[in-house]
Protein backbone atom coordinates (compact mmCIF):
# COMPACT_ATOMS: atom_id res chain seq x y z
CA UNK A 1 0.00 0.00 0.00
CA UNK A 2 1.21 3.51 -0.84
CA UNK A 3 2.12 5.51 2.25
CA UNK A 4 0.37 8.82 2.88
CA UNK A 5 2.47 11.75 4.00
CA UNK A 6 1.46 14.89 5.86
CA UNK A 7 1.94 18.31 4.35
CA UNK A 8 3.89 20.82 6.39
CA UNK A 9 5.28 24.30 5.80
CA UNK A 10 8.78 25.67 6.11
CA UNK A 11 7.58 29.13 5.08
CA UNK A 12 7.69 31.75 7.85
CA UNK A 13 4.99 34.44 7.92
CA UNK A 14 6.05 37.80 9.36
CA UNK A 15 3.26 40.18 10.40
CA UNK A 16 3.74 43.94 10.17
CA UNK A 17 1.55 46.80 11.40
CA UNK A 18 3.10 49.56 9.29
CA UNK A 19 1.88 52.46 11.46
CA UNK A 20 3.75 51.06 14.46
CA UNK A 21 6.59 49.29 12.70
CA UNK A 22 8.84 52.35 12.75
CA UNK A 23 9.02 55.88 14.13
CA UNK A 24 8.03 57.12 10.67
CA UNK A 25 5.21 54.59 10.40
CA UNK A 26 5.37 54.53 6.61
CA UNK A 27 5.57 52.06 3.75
CA UNK A 28 8.93 53.51 2.73
CA UNK A 29 10.38 52.93 6.21
CA UNK A 30 9.35 49.28 5.98
CA UNK A 31 10.87 49.08 2.51
CA UNK A 32 14.25 50.08 3.93
CA UNK A 33 14.13 47.17 6.38
CA UNK A 34 13.23 44.38 3.95
CA UNK A 35 16.77 43.00 3.77
CA UNK A 36 16.81 42.48 7.55
CA UNK A 37 13.43 40.77 7.42
CA UNK A 38 14.60 38.49 4.63
CA UNK A 39 17.82 37.72 6.52
CA UNK A 40 15.73 36.58 9.48
CA UNK A 41 14.42 33.77 7.26
CA UNK A 42 11.03 35.23 6.37
CA UNK A 43 9.19 33.94 3.29
CA UNK A 44 5.84 35.75 3.53
CA UNK A 45 5.38 39.36 4.60
CA UNK A 46 1.87 39.98 5.94
CA UNK A 47 0.64 43.57 6.20
CA UNK A 48 -2.21 44.68 8.43
CA UNK A 49 -4.81 46.71 6.49
CA UNK A 50 -3.19 49.66 4.72
CA UNK A 51 -6.35 51.33 3.47
CA UNK A 52 -8.12 54.59 4.31
CA UNK A 53 -9.65 54.42 7.81
CA UNK A 54 -13.13 55.69 8.61
CA UNK A 55 -13.72 58.79 10.71
CA UNK A 56 -17.28 58.19 11.84
CA UNK A 57 -17.33 56.48 15.27
CA UNK A 58 -13.53 56.24 15.09
CA UNK A 59 -11.78 54.58 18.02
CA UNK A 60 -8.70 56.30 19.41
CA UNK A 61 -6.62 58.94 17.66
CA UNK A 62 -5.85 57.11 14.43
CA UNK A 63 -8.76 54.70 14.26
CA UNK A 64 -8.75 50.97 13.66
CA UNK A 65 -7.21 49.74 10.39
CA UNK A 66 -10.08 47.25 10.44
CA UNK A 67 -12.64 50.03 9.95
CA UNK A 68 -12.03 50.64 6.25
CA UNK A 69 -13.45 53.67 4.48
CA UNK A 70 -12.03 52.94 1.01
CA UNK A 71 -10.83 49.52 -0.14
CA UNK A 72 -9.03 50.92 -3.17
CA UNK A 73 -6.97 53.73 -1.63
CA UNK A 74 -3.97 53.76 0.71
CA UNK A 75 -4.09 55.62 4.04
CA UNK A 76 -2.17 58.87 3.41
CA UNK A 77 -0.16 58.67 6.64
CA UNK A 78 1.33 55.38 5.40
CA UNK A 79 2.24 56.56 1.91
CA UNK A 80 0.82 56.17 -1.57
CA UNK A 81 0.40 53.55 -4.26
CA UNK A 82 3.82 54.22 -5.74
CA UNK A 83 5.37 53.54 -2.34
CA UNK A 84 3.37 50.33 -2.12
CA UNK A 85 4.36 49.27 -5.63
CA UNK A 86 8.02 49.86 -4.75
CA UNK A 87 7.62 47.77 -1.59
CA UNK A 88 6.05 44.87 -3.47
CA UNK A 89 8.66 44.97 -6.23
CA UNK A 90 11.53 45.02 -3.74
CA UNK A 91 9.95 42.20 -1.73
CA UNK A 92 9.66 40.11 -4.88
CA UNK A 93 13.27 40.87 -5.81
CA UNK A 94 14.25 39.40 -2.43
CA UNK A 95 12.04 36.36 -3.08
CA UNK A 96 9.55 37.48 -0.44
CA UNK A 97 5.85 36.90 -0.98
CA UNK A 98 3.63 39.69 0.29
CA UNK A 99 0.02 39.47 1.45
CA UNK A 100 -2.35 42.07 2.85
CA UNK A 101 -5.21 41.98 5.35
CA UNK A 102 -8.69 42.18 3.83
CA UNK A 103 -11.62 43.10 6.06
CA UNK A 104 -14.76 41.87 4.33
CA UNK A 105 -17.11 41.15 7.21
CA UNK A 106 -17.54 44.86 7.84
CA UNK A 107 -16.41 48.36 6.91
CA UNK A 108 -16.55 51.84 8.47
CA UNK A 109 -19.97 53.52 8.74
CA UNK A 110 -18.76 56.35 6.48
CA UNK A 111 -17.60 54.07 3.69
CA UNK A 112 -19.17 55.42 0.49
CA UNK A 113 -20.74 52.02 -0.06
CA UNK A 114 -23.10 52.63 2.86
CA UNK A 115 -24.37 55.76 1.07
CA UNK A 116 -24.58 54.34 -2.42
CA UNK A 117 -25.77 50.82 -1.58
CA UNK A 118 -27.36 50.74 1.89
CA UNK A 119 -29.17 47.50 0.95
CA UNK A 120 -25.77 45.76 0.85
CA UNK A 121 -25.61 45.93 4.66
CA UNK A 122 -27.31 44.27 7.60
CA UNK A 123 -30.19 46.39 8.84
CA UNK A 124 -32.46 46.58 11.85
CA UNK A 125 -35.42 48.96 12.08
CA UNK A 126 -34.20 50.66 8.92
CA UNK A 127 -30.67 51.31 10.27
CA UNK A 128 -27.42 49.75 9.10
CA UNK A 129 -25.90 47.68 11.92
CA UNK A 130 -23.05 45.40 12.91
CA UNK A 131 -23.38 41.94 14.47
CA UNK A 132 -20.94 42.53 17.33
CA UNK A 133 -21.80 45.37 19.72
CA UNK A 134 -18.22 45.90 20.85
CA UNK A 135 -17.21 46.60 17.25
CA UNK A 136 -18.93 49.96 17.39
CA UNK A 137 -16.83 51.57 14.65
CA UNK A 138 -18.01 49.25 11.85
CA UNK A 139 -21.13 48.02 10.05
CA UNK A 140 -21.58 44.58 8.48
CA UNK A 141 -22.08 43.46 4.90
CA UNK A 142 -25.11 41.36 4.00
CA UNK A 143 -23.83 38.43 1.93
CA UNK A 144 -27.32 37.42 0.91
CA UNK A 145 -26.93 40.19 -1.67
CA UNK A 146 -24.92 38.83 -4.59
CA UNK A 147 -23.75 42.35 -5.42
CA UNK A 148 -21.67 42.30 -2.23
CA UNK A 149 -19.80 39.20 -3.33
CA UNK A 150 -19.26 40.58 -6.83
CA UNK A 151 -17.92 43.92 -5.58
CA UNK A 152 -15.53 42.46 -3.02
CA UNK A 153 -14.14 39.97 -5.52
CA UNK A 154 -13.41 42.91 -7.82
CA UNK A 155 -11.48 44.51 -4.94
CA UNK A 156 -9.40 41.33 -4.60
CA UNK A 157 -8.79 41.24 -8.35
CA UNK A 158 -7.57 44.83 -8.29
CA UNK A 159 -4.98 44.18 -5.58
CA UNK A 160 -3.93 40.85 -7.09
CA UNK A 161 -3.18 42.57 -10.38
CA UNK A 162 -1.42 45.31 -8.41
CA UNK A 163 1.02 42.67 -7.17
CA UNK A 164 -0.08 41.05 -3.90
CA UNK A 165 0.53 37.31 -3.66
CA UNK A 166 -2.43 36.62 -1.42
CA UNK A 167 -4.64 37.81 1.38
CA UNK A 168 -5.27 37.35 5.09
CA UNK A 169 -9.01 37.55 5.72
CA UNK A 170 -10.15 39.13 8.96
CA UNK A 171 -12.67 37.07 11.01
CA UNK A 172 -13.11 34.76 8.03
CA UNK A 173 -15.42 32.48 10.03
CA UNK A 174 -18.09 35.21 9.91
CA UNK A 175 -18.19 35.19 6.11
CA UNK A 176 -19.97 32.49 4.06
CA UNK A 177 -17.54 29.89 2.72
CA UNK A 178 -19.18 30.20 -0.70
CA UNK A 179 -17.66 33.68 -1.03
CA UNK A 180 -14.12 32.38 -0.56
CA UNK A 181 -14.64 29.47 -2.93
CA UNK A 182 -15.83 31.80 -5.68
CA UNK A 183 -13.18 34.41 -4.93
CA UNK A 184 -10.28 31.97 -5.03
CA UNK A 185 -11.49 30.45 -8.28
CA UNK A 186 -11.59 33.92 -9.85
CA UNK A 187 -8.21 35.00 -8.49
CA UNK A 188 -6.48 31.82 -9.64
CA UNK A 189 -7.17 32.99 -13.18
CA UNK A 190 -4.78 35.86 -12.41
CA UNK A 191 -2.36 34.07 -10.07
CA UNK A 192 -2.69 30.29 -9.85
CA UNK A 193 -0.70 30.30 -6.60
CA UNK A 194 -2.81 32.90 -4.80
CA UNK A 195 -2.55 32.39 -1.01
CA UNK A 196 -5.54 32.55 1.36
CA UNK A 197 -4.98 32.83 5.14
CA UNK A 198 -8.11 32.78 7.28
CA UNK A 199 -8.59 34.18 10.75
CA UNK A 200 -10.74 31.29 11.93
CA UNK A 201 -12.21 32.36 15.27
CA UNK A 202 -12.59 30.50 18.57
CA UNK A 203 -15.22 27.75 18.68
CA UNK A 204 -17.16 29.65 21.37
CA UNK A 205 -17.41 32.63 19.03
CA UNK A 206 -18.71 30.42 16.20
CA UNK A 207 -21.37 28.99 18.51
CA UNK A 208 -22.35 32.50 19.62
CA UNK A 209 -22.80 33.59 16.01
CA UNK A 210 -24.90 30.57 15.15
CA UNK A 211 -27.16 31.13 18.14
CA UNK A 212 -27.82 34.63 16.79
CA UNK A 213 -28.70 33.20 13.38
CA UNK A 214 -25.50 34.40 11.67
CA UNK A 215 -22.81 32.62 9.67
CA UNK A 216 -20.31 30.68 11.73
CA UNK A 217 -18.12 28.74 9.31
CA UNK A 218 -16.53 25.62 10.77
CA UNK A 219 -12.81 25.00 10.40
CA UNK A 220 -13.57 21.82 8.45
CA UNK A 221 -15.45 23.90 5.87
CA UNK A 222 -12.74 26.56 5.82
CA UNK A 223 -9.94 24.08 5.13
CA UNK A 224 -11.58 23.26 1.79
CA UNK A 225 -10.42 26.61 0.42
CA UNK A 226 -7.93 28.25 2.80
CA UNK A 227 -4.21 27.47 2.63
CA UNK A 228 -3.86 28.18 6.33
CA UNK A 229 -6.03 28.97 9.35
CA UNK A 230 -5.36 30.64 12.67
CA UNK A 231 -4.81 28.40 15.69
CA UNK A 232 -7.57 30.00 17.76
CA UNK A 233 -9.25 26.60 18.05
CA UNK A 234 -6.75 25.72 20.77
CA UNK A 235 -4.84 28.95 21.43
CA UNK A 236 -6.73 29.88 24.65
CA UNK A 237 -6.14 26.38 26.04
CA UNK A 238 -2.46 26.62 25.09
CA UNK A 239 -2.14 29.78 27.17
CA UNK A 240 -3.95 28.14 30.08
CA UNK A 241 -1.20 25.51 30.24
CA UNK A 242 1.16 28.25 31.42
CA UNK A 243 -0.85 28.66 34.63
CA UNK A 244 -2.21 25.15 35.10
CA UNK A 245 -0.01 22.19 34.21
CA UNK A 246 -3.02 19.88 34.22
CA UNK A 247 -4.27 21.76 31.15
CA UNK A 248 -1.20 20.52 29.28
CA UNK A 249 -2.72 17.05 29.05
CA UNK A 250 -6.02 18.42 27.72
CA UNK A 251 -4.25 20.60 25.14
CA UNK A 252 -2.12 17.68 24.00
CA UNK A 253 -5.15 15.42 23.63
CA UNK A 254 -6.90 18.09 21.56
CA UNK A 255 -3.98 18.43 19.13
CA UNK A 256 -3.67 14.68 18.73
CA UNK A 257 -7.39 14.46 18.07
CA UNK A 258 -7.20 17.16 15.42
CA UNK A 259 -4.51 15.22 13.57
CA UNK A 260 -7.17 12.53 13.07
CA UNK A 261 -10.02 14.90 12.17
CA UNK A 262 -8.63 17.26 9.54
CA UNK A 263 -7.11 16.48 6.18
CA UNK A 264 -3.38 15.86 6.01
CA UNK A 265 -2.94 19.06 3.99
CA UNK A 266 -4.69 21.20 6.65
CA UNK A 267 -2.23 23.70 8.12
CA UNK A 268 -2.66 26.04 11.06
CA UNK A 269 -0.51 28.94 12.16
CA UNK A 270 1.69 27.98 15.08
CA UNK A 271 1.65 31.56 16.35
CA UNK A 272 2.29 32.72 19.90
CA UNK A 273 1.19 36.32 19.42
CA UNK A 274 -0.31 38.77 16.93
CA UNK A 275 -1.86 42.24 16.89
CA UNK A 276 -4.90 40.97 18.86
CA UNK A 277 -2.92 39.08 21.51
CA UNK A 278 -0.50 40.09 24.25
CA UNK A 279 3.17 39.70 23.48
CA UNK A 280 4.35 36.24 24.45
CA UNK A 281 7.42 37.83 26.12
CA UNK A 282 4.95 39.73 28.31
CA UNK A 283 3.38 36.44 29.44
CA UNK A 284 6.53 34.35 29.97
CA UNK A 285 10.28 34.87 30.05
CA UNK A 286 13.53 32.93 30.18
CA UNK A 287 13.47 29.19 29.60
CA UNK A 288 9.66 29.07 29.30
CA UNK A 289 9.74 31.66 26.51
CA UNK A 290 12.42 29.64 24.72
CA UNK A 291 10.39 26.47 25.21
CA UNK A 292 7.17 27.97 23.87
CA UNK A 293 9.03 29.44 20.91
CA UNK A 294 10.81 26.19 20.07
CA UNK A 295 7.55 24.28 20.32
CA UNK A 296 5.84 26.69 17.92
CA UNK A 297 8.48 25.87 15.31
CA UNK A 298 8.48 22.12 15.98
CA UNK A 299 4.74 21.57 15.59
CA UNK A 300 3.19 20.88 12.19
CA UNK A 301 1.75 23.97 10.54
CA UNK A 302 2.88 27.45 9.46
CA UNK A 303 5.35 29.32 11.71
CA UNK A 304 4.41 32.93 12.40
CA UNK A 305 6.16 35.94 13.94
CA UNK A 306 4.62 39.29 14.84
CA UNK A 307 7.22 42.00 14.19
CA UNK A 308 9.14 42.66 17.40
CA UNK A 309 8.68 39.14 18.72
CA UNK A 310 12.20 38.24 17.60
CA UNK A 311 13.54 40.96 19.93
CA UNK A 312 11.49 39.84 22.94
CA UNK A 313 9.32 42.95 22.71
CA UNK A 314 6.95 43.05 25.68
CA UNK A 315 4.91 46.06 24.57
CA UNK A 316 1.64 45.28 22.81
CA UNK A 317 1.37 47.98 20.11
CA UNK A 318 -1.94 49.84 20.41
CA UNK A 319 -4.24 49.27 17.45
CA UNK A 320 -5.81 52.73 17.53
CA UNK A 321 -2.70 54.80 18.34
CA UNK A 322 0.90 55.17 17.20
CA UNK A 323 3.79 53.58 19.08
CA UNK A 324 6.87 52.18 17.39
CA UNK A 325 7.80 48.58 18.20
CA UNK A 326 11.18 47.29 19.32
CA UNK A 327 13.36 46.62 16.26
CA UNK A 328 16.78 45.88 17.70
CA UNK A 329 18.49 43.98 20.47
CA UNK A 330 19.14 45.98 23.63
CA UNK A 331 20.90 43.37 25.76
CA UNK A 332 22.97 40.19 25.54
CA UNK A 333 19.81 38.26 26.40
CA UNK A 334 18.03 39.86 23.43
CA UNK A 335 20.94 38.98 21.16
CA UNK A 336 20.94 35.36 22.33
CA UNK A 337 17.20 35.09 21.81
CA UNK A 338 17.49 36.49 18.27
CA UNK A 339 20.18 33.88 17.53
CA UNK A 340 17.86 31.23 18.98
CA UNK A 341 15.00 32.38 16.70
CA UNK A 342 17.26 32.25 13.65
CA UNK A 343 18.44 28.76 14.64
CA UNK A 344 14.83 27.57 14.86
CA UNK A 345 13.97 29.08 11.49
CA UNK A 346 16.96 27.41 9.88
CA UNK A 347 16.15 24.05 11.49
CA UNK A 348 12.55 24.37 10.35
CA UNK A 349 13.65 24.83 6.75
CA UNK A 350 16.48 22.27 6.69
CA UNK A 351 15.62 19.58 9.23
CA UNK A 352 12.07 19.66 10.59
CA UNK A 353 10.03 19.92 7.38
CA UNK A 354 10.47 16.83 5.19
CA UNK A 355 8.31 15.46 2.40
CA UNK A 356 8.21 12.03 4.04
CA UNK A 357 6.52 13.17 7.27
CA UNK A 358 4.25 10.29 8.34
CA UNK A 359 2.75 11.74 11.51
CA UNK A 360 3.37 13.82 14.61
CA UNK A 361 2.74 12.37 18.05
CA UNK A 362 2.32 14.40 21.23
CA UNK A 363 2.34 12.92 24.72
CA UNK A 364 2.83 14.12 28.27
CA UNK A 365 5.05 12.28 30.75
CA UNK A 366 5.25 13.73 34.26
CA UNK A 367 4.19 17.13 32.84
CA UNK A 368 6.94 17.10 30.24
CA UNK A 369 5.60 17.48 26.70
CA UNK A 370 7.26 15.08 24.25
CA UNK A 371 6.66 15.72 20.55
CA UNK A 372 7.84 13.20 17.97
CA UNK A 373 7.99 13.99 14.26
CA UNK A 374 8.01 10.60 12.52
CA UNK A 375 9.40 10.38 9.00
CA UNK A 376 9.68 7.33 6.75
CA UNK A 377 13.16 6.33 7.89
CA UNK A 378 13.90 8.36 11.02
CA UNK A 379 12.34 10.52 13.73
CA UNK A 380 12.96 13.74 15.61
CA UNK A 381 11.94 13.97 19.24
CA UNK A 382 11.47 17.19 21.18
CA UNK A 383 11.29 17.58 24.97
CA UNK A 384 9.52 20.69 26.24
CA UNK A 385 9.23 21.74 29.89
CA UNK A 386 6.96 24.65 30.82
CA UNK A 387 7.26 24.20 34.57
CA UNK A 388 9.89 23.55 37.24
CA UNK A 389 13.22 21.91 36.26
CA UNK A 390 12.89 18.14 36.14
CA UNK A 391 15.24 15.22 35.58
CA UNK A 392 14.35 13.10 32.55
CA UNK A 393 15.73 10.17 30.59
CA UNK A 394 16.08 10.78 26.85
CA UNK A 395 15.32 8.22 24.18
CA UNK A 396 17.17 4.98 25.02
CA UNK A 397 18.09 4.15 21.42
CA UNK A 398 21.44 5.89 21.97
CA UNK A 399 23.69 6.47 24.97
CA UNK A 400 24.19 10.11 24.05
CA UNK A 401 22.49 12.60 21.77
CA UNK A 402 23.09 15.91 20.06
CA UNK A 403 20.67 18.70 20.98
CA UNK A 404 19.90 20.16 17.57
CA UNK A 405 19.02 23.50 19.17
CA UNK A 406 22.52 23.99 20.61
CA UNK A 407 24.58 21.41 18.70
CA UNK A 408 25.82 20.15 22.08
CA UNK A 409 26.30 16.54 23.16
CA UNK A 410 23.98 15.49 26.00
CA UNK A 411 23.56 12.34 28.07
CA UNK A 412 20.73 10.89 30.15
CA UNK A 413 19.58 11.48 32.75
CA UNK A 414 19.48 15.26 32.30
CA UNK A 415 17.72 18.06 34.13
CA UNK A 416 15.36 19.59 31.58
CA UNK A 417 15.10 23.36 31.72
CA UNK A 418 15.52 24.57 28.15
CA UNK A 419 14.02 22.66 25.20
CA UNK A 420 15.84 19.70 23.67
CA UNK A 421 15.36 18.26 20.18
CA UNK A 422 17.19 15.10 19.16
CA UNK A 423 17.35 12.76 16.17
CA UNK A 424 16.51 9.10 16.78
Amino acid sequence: MKKLFYSDSSSLIYQVFIRNYSVEGTINALNKDLERIKDLGVDVLYLLPIFVIGEEKRKGTYGSPYAIKDYLEIAKDLGNKKDLKDLIEKAHSLNLKIIVDMVFNHCSPDNQLTRDYPHWFLQKDGKIIGKIKDWSDVVDFDYSKKEVTNYLIEVLKYWTIFGFDGFRFDVSSLIPIEFFIKAKKELQKINKNIFFLGEAVEYSFINYLRRQGYTGTSDAEAFTVFDGLYNYNHYPLWLETLKDKNKLITWTEQLNQEENIYARKALRLTSLENHDQLRIANRVQGSVLKTMTALSFFLRGIPFIYAGQEFQDTVWPPLFEKQAIKRETTSIDDENFLIFIKTLINLRKTTFVKKDLLYIDLKVEDYILIVTRVYEKHSLKGYFNLYEPKEIILDKSKKSHINLLTNEKINSPITLINPIIISI
